[in-house]
């Protein structure tokens, strides 16, 4: 089975769930923004392992999370930007 990266994004609305989701997604992956994780080699199946943990933590009707595969990600070194300075590559 091929291992892949993963990036998985979500928004909950009860704060105790998003909790419990943050948790257990922190032993999976990397917390790289709020709400947002990356998770590297990992297979399809254990994905699907994982999400079906968090299944009890999400409402149908009032949330979303979203599971995308990924390329490998480059780690670079960076800089803060003051939110009112615009940065041009």
């Amino acid at each position: 089975m091929a291992m892949k990266n993963w990036v998985i994004v979500y928004d909950i609305s009860d704060n105790k769930n998003r909790l419990k989701v943050a948790r257990i997604l922190k032993t999976a992956g990397f917390h790289i923004q709020r709400s947002t994780f990356y998770i590297t080699d990992m297979g399809k199946n254990q994905v699907e392992k994982l999400v079906d943990r968090l299944r009890p933590y999400l409402n149908e009707k009032t949330d979303r999370f979203f599971v995308y595969p990924v390329e490998d990600m480059e780690v670079a070194e960076g800089y803060f930007i003051k939110p009112w300075d615009i940065f041009v590559i």
